[in-house]
């Protein structure tokens, strides 16, 4: 007789196996999910990520548009006023550390774009006077040591303006009217000078680097002992500037690409760096008239000197502009140098005063007229004369 009744043991293992199977396969329905889940989350994390930048930028954005909005133009009705609030904000800065113009102008609102203005502002960058040993206009030490990085300057007037010892980087300067500015010891680097007027610019001392000059008048300038590295004089007139003892790095050019038919390099004094610069479209020639040694104070240039400068340009030679105080010479300790010396005694009885000095420093080569004698050597040989102007010129 058949038995019907089903074995438990084969019904509790049926259940089992079908439980495993269920499971496995939930597991396999789970594992499909999440890999097809897992690259939608990365795009969404990377979506996300798109977002907060787009957002960050967005706000960006829209905090520059309300600080354009609320910035002021400088004009000339302002000028006067902003230079005087930076009279102020300089004397307390230079206390704490370096003088930022352009934090300067955006704590006052101001933008840091100068167009069309005036600077020469009596009382605030200078006065104007005339007489034996006074000084002409020249800038006052408020626009000295300041950093004007990030500034543009278009078609400004800042003649015989004082900017020396100052920093100019990413800085513009566009048709503006530079004619006897002061830029000595000043350091330029990524900066640009476009169209500019700039006879009698003082650069001494000054450091280059990444820096185009082009379609500039850059006549009598004076580059004495500056340092040049990736400069690019592009038609520019360097009629009779100077060159002395300028430190010539690399890729330092002086091409005329016939565009502006004033550029020159007519009576430009290159010395020694004309086997150092590139020149591209143009030929340095020697100087066709007598060059003659002018000592010259580039902060407060007396207006004797200044004349001086005018009479010898008027007599057919070439004045060149040289340094008073050049900072390779320790001022402070010259006198007393000298001073000593006197007291040593001069028992050459053909020797003056003058002379006697000179011989007993050559005993030390550090001393300070030692480098002076050793500077008055170089200039001899290349130069045809020297002046030193009188009228309490100092």
């Amino acid at each position: 007789m058949k038995n019907n009744k089903k074995n438990p043991v084969c019904k509790e293992g049926l259940a089992f196996s079908v439980k495993r199977k269920v499971a496995s396969g939930f597991s396999e329905a789970f594992l499909l999910i999440a890999r097809s889940i897992r690259p939608l989350r990365k795009k969404s994390v990377l979506l996300n990520r798109r977002v907060r930048l787009f957002r960050g930028e967005l706000l960006s954005n829209v905090r520059m548009l309300k600080k354009n909005r609320w910035e002021k133009n400088i004009s000339q009705k302002n000028v006067r006023l902003m230079l005087i609030e930076f009279r102020a904000y300089k004397k307390k800065i230079n206390n704490e550390g370096a003088c930022v113009f352009k934090d300067f102008l955006e704590s006052k609102g101001y933008k840091s774009v100068f167009s069309n203005i005036n600077f020469q502002q009596k009382g605030l960058l200078g006065n104007k006077m005339s007489g034996p040993g006074k000084t002409p206009f020249v800038g006052g030490e408020l626009l000295s040591g300041v950093d004007f990085s990030g500034c543009t300057f278009s078609n400004c007037d800042l003649r015989q303006i004082r900017l020396d010892e100052s920093k100019f980087n990413g800085a513009l300067f566009s048709g503006c009217d530079l004619r006897g500015v002061v830029f000595s010891k000043s350091s330029f680097n990524n900066s640009m000078f476009v169209k500019n007027q700039m006879t009698g610019a003082q650069f001494n001392e000054a450091l280059f680097e990444k820096v185009l000059f082009n379609d500039c008048e850059i006549d009598e300038n004076n580059f004495e002992r500056a340092e040049l590295k990736d400069v690019k004089f592009l038609n520019n007139d360097l009629s009779r500037s100077s060159f002395w003892q300028v430190k010539v790095g690399q890729n330092v050019v002086v091409e005329n690409a016939g565009l502006n038919k004033l550029a020159s390099v007519n009576d430009t004094l290159f010395f020694d760096a004309v086997g150092k610069i590139i020149f591209s479209g143009i030929v340095p020639k020697p100087p066709s008239k007598p060059v003659v040694g002018l000592m010259w104070d580039p902060l407060r240039p007396g207006m004797t000197a200044t004349k001086v400068f005018e009479k010898l340009k008027s007599k057919g030679l070439i004045p060149m502009r040289i340094g008073y105080t050049p900072y390779w010479i320790d001022t402070s300790n010259l006198s007393d140098e000298i001073s000593d010396l006197l007291k040593s005694g001069i028992t050459d009885k053909e020797d003056s005063l003058g002379k006697g000095v000179i011989r007993l420093s050559e005993e030390d080569k550090q001393k300070e007229v030692s480098k002076l004698k050793r500077e008055s050597v170089l200039l001899s040989k290349q130069l045809d004369g020297v002046v030193f102007p009188g009228g309490g010129q100092c």
